[in-house]
Order: C-alpha cells, then structure tokens, then sequence
C-alpha cells in the first residue's frame, strides 16, 4: 500500500467511473465539503463524492454488484485510502492512518451486515 495524494486517487476514481458509467454529481475536496458546502457529517474526510443519481446510490443502499464495490475498494487500498458511507448519498474518502493497528468500519450496502475487519 502506497499513500498518494487524493488529486491522484481522484483522477483513477473517475476514470473507474467513467469506465463502468456510474455518472457521479460531484468531488467535493475537504474544503468544498466543510466550508463551501457547510457539512458536519465527516469532517476531515480527504474527499467526497455525492451519488445521489449513480447508480453507487443503489449500490451502496440496496446492495447491488458487489463486483464494483471490490474494485473500489481495490483502488483506494492501493492507495492508502478506504471509504465510508456518509449520509445515503455522500461517500468520504479517508486515509489509512495505520495499517498495522488500524481497524477500518467495513460497511457494505446493508448497514446490518456491517462488520468490523482488522486491517
């Protein structure tokens, strides 16, 4: 795992997006996110993106294609990031602090079958 910055893992998100034309609203950097937009919800999150119309929203709420959801997160581990469900139409993106102790939240599109993985 190598920890790239998030303009880096931004520019393969949306070329993974664009390749599985999964047509998402919007990146919000922390700034846009925090300040700009004035969210509380995930503060400090590196990025997030609003799927409101993608078909992530289905994804992530009802379940569906757990095939996208392997490589998202294929492509944010290697980079030293994993992703989290904000509200049902926001995902942040955040950094792996540390891989050794760190326990990440693995949420999978029905919030039940939410477990937690060492990582």
């Amino acid at each position: 795992m190598l920890e790239a910055p998030i303009e880096i893992v931004k520019a393969e998100l949306i070329e993974w997006i664009e390749k599985n034309e999964l047509e998402v609203c919007h990146f919000y950097s922390r700034h846009e996110w925090e300040v700009v937009k004035g969210e509380d919800m995930a503060k400090g999150a590196s990025l997030t993106i609003n799927i409101e119309s993608s078909p992530l929203y289905t994804m992530f709420n009802y379940g569906q294609d757990s095939r996208l959801l392997e490589e998202l997160t294929a492509i944010l581990e290697k980079h030293g990031y994993y992703w989290e469900l904000g509200f049902s139409w926001s995902l942040h993106f955040w950094k792996i602090i540390d891989a050794d102790s760190r326990v990440l939240r693995i949420q999978t599109p029905t919030p039940a079958n939410a477990v937690d993985v060492p990582f």
